[in-house]
């Protein structure tokens, strides 16, 4: 009787946990969209207020520790270091793929994020640096919105791995 109740009790913690984890993932997807934010920001000032190249500038990203995204620009970086004859919009791509995969962003995100990447390089630091300003402006908009339900998600999500647990324990006994 004693094995049967720890193991009632395991069973529902578990599961519990389970919901819990459910909802932090998806905190650190908010949390990554937010990062990706300031990195979109971040490269606009850099570009409207220095002289160097894209490359460079995302090379400066990728070696600072407290950088947003960063491992969006370490990747990035190491592409354009290897793949130096592929167009930029395809590095850009390829790393916002391993990046968007990677931190399991929305399917919108990714739109918007390849659509600025395709962009770069193509006008001149005003234009780009405006580009990038209300591509950020764009992604959060998009991260309001699902925050907005994220509340009761959280809560639900909690609620159910707690309930299946109790559901798992009902049926074994």
């Amino acid at each position: 009787m004693i094995v049967k109740l720890v193991g009632s009790v395991l069973v529902v913690l578990a599961c519990t946990a389970m919901g819990f984890s459910l909802v932090r993932r998806e905190q650190e997807r908010y949390r990554s969209i937010e990062e990706l934010c300031l990195f979109l920001m971040e490269l606009a000032r850099l570009i409207r207020f220095s002289l160097e190249p894209l490359p460079s500038l995302l090379a400066h990203l990728a070696e600072d520790e407290n950088a947003p995204a960063r491992p969006f620009a370490e990747k990035l970086k190491e592409l354009l270091d290897e793949k130096k004859s592929q167009p930029f919009r395809v590095l850009w791509q390829e790393a916002a793929e391993a990046y968007v995969t990677t931190y399991h962003l929305p399917a919108a995100v990714k739109s918007l994020f390849n659509t600025l990447g395709s962009r770069l390089g193509q006008a001149d630091s005003d234009i780009e640096a405006d580009r990038l300003a209300r591509g950020a402006e764009e992604i959060r908009q998009l991260l309001e919105a699902m925050k907005k339900d994220s509340a009761q998600k959280e809560k639900n999500t909690k609620t159910l791995g707690a309930l299946l647990g109790v559901l798992i324990v009902i049926m074994l006994l």
